[in-house]
Formats: C-alpha cells, sequence, structure tokens
C-alpha cells in the first residue's frame, strides 16, 4: 500500500482481524495514486518487507 500511497501513508496491522480484506481511509489531503513507474521504483527502494512484530512468535 506505501507504493501506492506514498510515504505519508500510516500502516497499521491487526493481528486479530482474520478475513483478507484491506482497509484504506483516505483523509482530505489525498490527491492521488502513485503512477505504475513510481510505484515500482517505490516497491524496488522498500525491499523486503518485515513481519509485523505480532507475527514473530516471540523470537
Amino acid at each position: 500500500m506505501r507504493a501506492c500511497l506514498g510515504d505519508s501513508a500510516v500502516l497499521s496491522f491487526d493481528a486479530e482481524r482474520r478475513d483478507k480484506v484491506v482497509g484504506v481511509v483516505l483523509g482530505r489531503g489525498f490527491l492521488q495514486l502513485a503512477s505504475p513507474t513510481e510505484v515500482n521504483q517505490n516497491l524496488v527502494a522498500a525491499g523486503e518487507p518485515p513481519a509485523p512484530p505480532q507475527c514473530l512468535g516471540g523470537r
């Protein structure tokens, strides 16, 4: 999502959620999604995402 929405996106993880739905809330300052080229550049820059701490099982 951050690749599409940019660095201003605030991501949160809900370990209790069991469905496969992604919720997105856009504020008044939202103007547009990133272009396909920007999304690809953002994905490369971000690298492999880490697992949320809730999924690591206390490692």
